[in-house]
């Protein structure tokens, strides 16, 4: 090596560790939340519109074993069963429907416990009372009809 290679050998500098902006992905983080955040759905309850009410009293929810039978989306369709009144409930078959109610009445461990049934208005009745024939056949049961209340109905 001459002397002349040997001075721009010397010249160069080892590279020195390279910063790198993490700026855009940091915008792009928060887009992908606020992406998410605007097509999630933060629905509590189901998108059932049950009949209004004429007479009759309230019952507690807290207390109560709640089932809800959405419409068919077409009326070749059965309606589905919902064990619970959120979006993410779990899907029961109509024979599912007793051992479901005894399991969770049990769990309450109370006397005489009620069971709410909350169909959407364009459910077939006769559906309806297919369901209310199973949950029948338990004893010391009360089961309801949901429906939403008349002074909330006539907005």
């Amino acid at each position: 090596m001459g002397g002349s290679e040997k001075a721009l050998l010397a010249k160069k500098k080892k590279p020195e560790d390279a910063d790198l902006d993490i700026t855009p992905m940091i915008d792009v983080t928060f887009l992908l939340l606020i992406f998410f955040m605007v097509t999630s759905t933060m629905q509590e309850s189901s998108n059932i519109s049950p009949p209004g009410a004429r007479h009759g009293d309230g019952t507690n929810k807290g207390d109560s074993v709640i089932i809800t039978i959405a419409a068919p989306d077409t009326p070749t369709d059965e309606p589905e069963i919902r064990f619970g009144d959120k979006p993410n409930s779990p899907i029961i078959n109509l024979g599912q429907v007793e051992a479901e109610v005894k399991t969770a009445v049990a769990a309450l461990g109370i006397k005489e416990p009620n069971v709410i049934i909350k169909a959407d208005r364009d459910t077939p009745h006769g559906y309806v009372q297919q369901v209310l024939r199973e949950i029948d056949h338990i004893e010391n049961v009360r089961y309801h009809i949901g429906v939403e209340d008349k002074s909330r109905s006539s907005n």
